[in-house]
This record gives C-alpha cells, sequence and structure tokens, in this order.
C-alpha cells in the first residue's frame, strides 16, 4: 500500500486539542513531519484523548541519545518505515548533544485493541531503547520545520508487531478485537451488540478495501472468495452503514477460518457470517 493515515493538527489547535484524520501519499509523509503537529491514532470526535482513540494505524518511536541516527537508519532497514530528525537533533538538550529522530514504522492493518497497543508499546520502547513515555495512544508529536533530515527504507516489508507478543507480561497478547466469538457466544450477540448486521445479506454490496498494497472494489462475496484467511485485518470503506459516507477508511474485515468478521470504528456498527450456518463453501 502507498498510502498512510496520520490525524493532523489542521486548525493549529494549542497542544493539538483537536486532530484530524488524513490519508496521504507514504512517500510524501515527511512533508507532513515537517509542517504540523501529527499522532498515528484516530479519533472519531476530532478530540485528542486517551479515552477517544479508536485505532492506530503506524507504530511512531521516539529516540533521543541512546541510538545514533546511522545506527537507527540501519536498524530499521529491513521494515517498510521512515525516520525524521526532530528540532532537537544535536542540539544541547539536558546538557546532552545527541541524534534525537523519529521512526515511523509502516502497518498494513489497524490497532484497535487500545489496552494490547499500550502494552506493545512498553515493550517496543524499552527493547529499541526509545522515549519510554511514548506509550500512550493519544501521543502527538511536533513537527520539524527547519533542517529536517529524512531517510525512507527501501523495503516493502511490513514491521511484524507480533513478533514481540511473548514479551508482553499478559495471558492474552492477541488484540482483543481479533478474536472472534465462541459458538456460546454466539446466542447473545443480539443482546450484547444491538448494531450488529447480518454479512450474508450484504453479499453483493460492492466494498472498496486494500488488500496487499492494492486498491480494490468488489462486492463482499467476491472479497470472501479473493482473500486468504488471516488474522490481518484487510481494511476498508464503511459498507455496514448506508448512512455513513466514509471519505476515509474506517471499517476493518477479519477472514476467520469459520466466518467473516467486520467493524466500522467510526460507526461503531459490525457484522458476522458465519460459514457453516450460511452452508459457504470455503476451504
Amino acid at each position: 500500500m502507498n498510502t498512510i493515515d496520520l490525524s493532523i493538527n489542521t486548525t493549529n489547535s494549542a497542544h493539538a486539542n483537536h486532530m484530524a484524520w488524513a490519508t496521504g501519499e507514504w512517500k510524501s509523509t515527511h512533508k507532513i513531519t515537517s509542517l504540523t503537529d501529527y499522532c498515528g491514532t484516530y479519533f472519531p470526535s476530532s478530540k485528542r484523548n486517551n479515552n477517544a482513540a479508536k485505532g492506530i494505524s503506524v507504530i511512531i518511536l521516539d529516540i533521543d541519545e541512546n541510538v545514533t541516527l546511522k545506527e537507527g537508519i540501519a536498524l530499521f532497514s529491513s521494515s517498510k518505515s521512515l525516520i525524521v530528525t526532530t528540532k532537537s537533533h544535536q542540539k544541547e538538550k539536558n546538557g546532552v548533544i545527541a541524534d534525537r529522530f523519529r521512526v515511523i514504522l509502516f502497518l498494513n492493518f489497524c490497532i484497535i485493541d487500545m489496552p494490547y497497543y499500550s502494552k506493545l508499546m512498553r515493550v517496543l520502547t524499552r527493547y529499541y531503547k526509545t522515549d519510554i513515555a511514548c506509550t500512550d495512544p493519544a501521543r502527538y508529536f511536533a513537527p520539524n520545520p527547519k533542517n529536517q533530515l529524512v531517510y525512507y527504507s527501501n523495503s516493502k516489508e511490513i514491521f511484524d508487531i507480533t513478533r514481540f507478543d511473548a514479551m508482553i507480561d499478559s495471558s492474552e497478547v492477541m488484540q482483543k478485537h481479533i478474536m472472534h466469538p465462541k459458538k456460546e457466544q454466539e446466542q447473545q450477540i443480539t443482546s450484547i451488540l444491538p448494531n450488529r448486521v447480518e454479512l450474508s445479506s450484504l453479499l453483493d454490496v460492492k466494498v472498496k478495501y486494500y488488500y496487499f498494497g492494492m486498491s480494490t472494489v468488489e462486492t463482499l462475496d467476491k472479497l470472501i472468495a479473493n482473500t486468504k484467511v488471516s488474522d490481518i485485518a484487510i481494511k476498508c470503506h464503511c459498507f455496514l452503514n448506508p448512512n455513513h459516507v466514509d471519505k476515509n477508511p474506517s471499517c476493518f474485515i477479519y477472514h476467520n477460518e469459520h466466518r467473516i468478521y467486520a467493524k466500522c470504528v467510526s460507526c461503531q456498527i459490525d457484522g458476522i457470517m458465519n460459514f457453516k450456518k450460511q452452508g459457504k463453501n470455503h476451504e
């Protein structure tokens, strides 16, 4: 995929209290980091705070002193990434002059389990010796309008966050939103999630989705037939709610072995289709 999603401070609100969700070209990300406050988190209300955080599209690491710029470029060269220097790069800060930069790691799915994200970031910040304060979902970063150095990696490999799951001190390291309802839970779907829709009724609805870097428009039925079983979400524009004009894709589809689960993190409507119940011929 050649696009990236970020929240940006388009109105120059104080402390980036209000941020707009925007999609841009990946190779132009450095223009954003030089012009305005930015954050990798989606806030449906545009008001930036941890409680309002609904989805995270990129991993952003802030490196102040412990890793040199040269070491950072080499360290993240194997993943699709962008490194930009900050305003304090090679300037005196707390009595120390050092390389200071940020690493933006591209993800091809969205993290919508905030407790998981915070645990993951506590692991990543210590593993890569980055700023341990930058673990909250609502963390934003100031731009560097002058003398910003920019380094895009040549790699097309996506940064694999799942390899850090074993380091998370939790009995359940997988994102909760990836887990599908168990059979006994499915009986309570109506009472628990009144907004849930039956996806089998939407098989003829056209869906604009993004799969392995390609933007495609197909019916839901063809999307299911053309994508593989995976725990990684397929990003798409909302098709669950006909009243939701989803200009920036905020819906995610999970292609489980026995069912399809979809959720829009903006309008909060989700849907499910069980292959066995629907008689779907699925391999």
